[in-house]
């Protein structure tokens, strides 16, 4: 699967994660597959994992999450828009949120998905 990523070989991952007893979520050397999709910056990849019935948008690798990963470790915010933006991801689980209710003022129960994609698009536009 690494190797049909790296080569951007989309019918290649398609028939991997097609094949019985794929783990698109299994975790390896403290990685899983859907950060390597964040290394390659393929939209195409990218929209095939996520159409993925059996994907899990809230695996943490070493306590860290998807979209911690694609801002933090990736310095990429498009993606981490796009796992943000992804209603099975459980926003409230990111320590942003609770540095943006400061911020809002607000209690953490009152911080929307809305909410953080604004402040993570309008800190990118500080830049």
């Amino acid at each position: 699967m690494t190797i049909a990523m790296i080569f951007n070989n989309i019918k290649m991952v398609e028939k991997i994660m097609n094949f019985p007893g794929f783990d698109i979520n299994l975790i390896f050397n403290n990685h899983c597959y859907l950060q390597l999709f964040l290394q390659v910056k393929n939209d195409e990849l990218r929209d095939i994992f996520f159409s993925h019935p059996e994907i899990d948008v809230n695996i943490k690798i070493k306590g860290e999450t998807l979209v911690d990963c694609a801002i933090g470790e990736f310095d990429d915010l498009e993606y981490g828009l796009y796992i943000l933006r992804d209603e099975r991801f459980d926003y409230t689980q990111l320590d942003i949120v609770n540095d943006l209710a400061i911020d809002l003022n607000k209690d953490k129960s009152e911080i929307t998905r809305q909410d953080l994609l604004d402040m993570l698009i309008n800190k990118d536009k500080m830049k």
